[in-house]
């Protein structure tokens, strides 16, 4: 689809004005057509799930910091409410937070009322006309969660001139499962949308007076996951170009160190110059941003962070450059996180349609304990040469490698600090066994192997097919273990670590 063609073909293609607060638009109908990608590979993604939102908002109110918000009685102006509770909701949620503020006083700073679309209307909605698609017709307001609000202002500056102001808020959402890609693929197209709205201010008590307001709208085609929706790629697809960090379906990088993260899509035929995109890391298990970095306390009270996720905020990157550097020490070793690159669309369709699709494009993240990271991690004197902290030296002196006191934990500058791994015999079986514990938090950074030996001369490293030997491997530890019952002199082993 050409984006310019669209463009041109549909602004001023309906002409009714709005109303606008500092640049925004407050009258308008929102289109979203949102996915959730989750790359595990380098060429490899999981569809999420996603949904298709359409949001109709028409006139605005602005809630003022007050302690009295949400009480059943007036507040006055005092410190802990600047301007007292200067309005009084008659219908609606005043907040959005799901609750009903029917009877409950706020303070609020301004409010513009509706002056297009009506409230309390949204079974008048319709969808008139889509590109073709497997998209169900007819499309009423049947499934609409109408927020629309009924309040009088002002009690506190003209109470003998209260004024009653409408606010037209509703918002339908069809919901995609993660197995239903194809479905949303299919139902939810690029193309020209017709909506019909109900016009505010006519008596809909006489059916023969009921007007409508109809927008166009333009969807205009959007970035997706590699390899993309006809799953040949052409070079538009998104997709985290870190190839040789992929190991288990994460990318591994060890926090300690500056990186940077690359990846490919963004180009001038997949955004317009009003999109944004975002870079966010996350913790796993909570979702909560952690980076850009916040405060991360917990609220005695609740047990809840201090700073929920509502306020915390990506960082937006420009979408040319196509990468983003992590600086060291914002995390450590271990933690449970993912990065995630978000993409909003913010295109003005027409004088009352907004496309404010979305992208989110997340991967799975494990933070390492790289040999790089420790020795930069003032595990070494200040100001010790390079040559000397180098992976296959030996700072102490005491004959093993500084890797090889990191990937067995003793302290490389430590000469007292040894680590001699020393096989046994097993008392039932006569079989040797040497156990290995591993560093934690190494991913796959270092390779931990044994070699034995039978006159100190000749070694021999395990592998798979050793006939003499078994060897097995966890996240914590090596073990191996000689097939026959091997006499005590031939029980000789020496540890081979190996970075990756």
């Amino acid at each position: 689809m050409n984006l310019a063609k669209y463009t041109a073909a549909l602004m001023g293609a309906f002409s009714l004005s709005v109303s606008l607060v500092q640049g925004q638009l407050i009258t308008f109908l929102s289109f979203s057509d949102v996915k959730r990608y989750k790359q595990v590979g380098p060429e490899d993604f999981e569809f999420e799930g996603g949904e298709w939102n359409i949001l109709v908002l028409d006139g605005t109110v602005v809630v003022a910091p007050c302690l009295g918000n949400g009480s059943p009685f007036p507040t006055f102006p005092n410190q802990l409410c600047p301007l007292g509770t200067t309005a009084l909701i008659d219908v609606g949620d005043a907040d959005f937070d799901g609750v009903r503020d029917g009877g409950l006083f706020w303070s609020i700073s301004s409010v513009i009322p509706a002056s297009v679309f009506a409230p309390f209307r949204s079974n008048l909605f319709s969808l008139e006309a889509a590109p073709p698609s497997k998209l169900p017709r007819p499309i009423g307001g049947t499934n609409f969660r109408d927020d629309s609000i009924i309040l009088f202002y002002d009690y506190i500056n003209a109470p003998q001139r209260l004024a009653r102001y409408e606010i037209t808020n509703y918002v339908s959402s069809r919901e995609y499962g993660p197995s239903e890609f194809d479905k949303q693929v299919e139902e939810i197209v690029p193309g020209v949308y017709q909506f019909r709205l109900p016009r505010q201010g006519v008596d809909f008590n006489d059916p023969s007076q009921i007007k409508y307001v109809y927008a166009n709208h333009a969807h205009l085609e959007m970035l997706e996951a590699y390899p993309g929706l006809g799953f040949v790629p052409v070079g538009n697809e998104f997709r985290v170009v870190m190839d040789d960090r992929w190991r288990d379906g994460a990318i591994e990088f060890d926090p300690r160190l500056s990186t940077d993260f690359f990846w490919e899509g963004f180009t001038a035929q997949t955004v317009l110059a009003s999109d944004i995109a975002s870079f966010s890391i996350k913790e796993q298990e909570t979702d909560l941003t952690v980076f850009p970095p916040y405060f991360n306390g917990i609220d005695p009270l609740t047990g809840q962070p201090a700073l929920p996720e509502s306020l915390r905020f990506p960082q937006e990157v420009p979408f040319l450059t196509n990468t983003i550097t992590l600086g060291p020490y914002f995390f450590v070793p271990g933690e449970q996180l993912y990065a995630e690159v978000g993409f909003r669309r913010n295109f003005q369709s027409s004088a009352l349609t907004i496309d404010q699709s979305r992208r989110s494009f997340r991967w799975d993240l494990r933070l390492v304990d790289s040999y790089e990271g420790f020795r930069v991690s003032d595990n070494f004197p200040p100001r010790t040469l390079d040559e000397l902290t180098a992976a296959n030296s030996d700072f102490d002196g005491d004959g093993m490698t500084n890797l090889e006191e990191f990937a067995l934990q003793t302290d490389p500058a430590d000469p007292a600090s040894v680590s001699t791994p020393t096989p046994v015999l097993d008392p039932f079986t006569g079989q040797c066994v040497l156990t290995i514990p591993k560093r934690p938090n190494v991913g796959n950074l270092l390779t931990y192997r044994v070699q034995y030996s039978s006159d100190l001369v000749n070694w021999t490293t395990i592998t798979s097919g050793d006939p003499l030997w078994t060897a097995t491997e966890s996240d914590d530890e090596y073990i191996v273990v000689s097939k026959l019952n091997s006499p005590p002199a031939n029980c000789i082993t020496r540890v081979l670590i190996t970075t990756n």
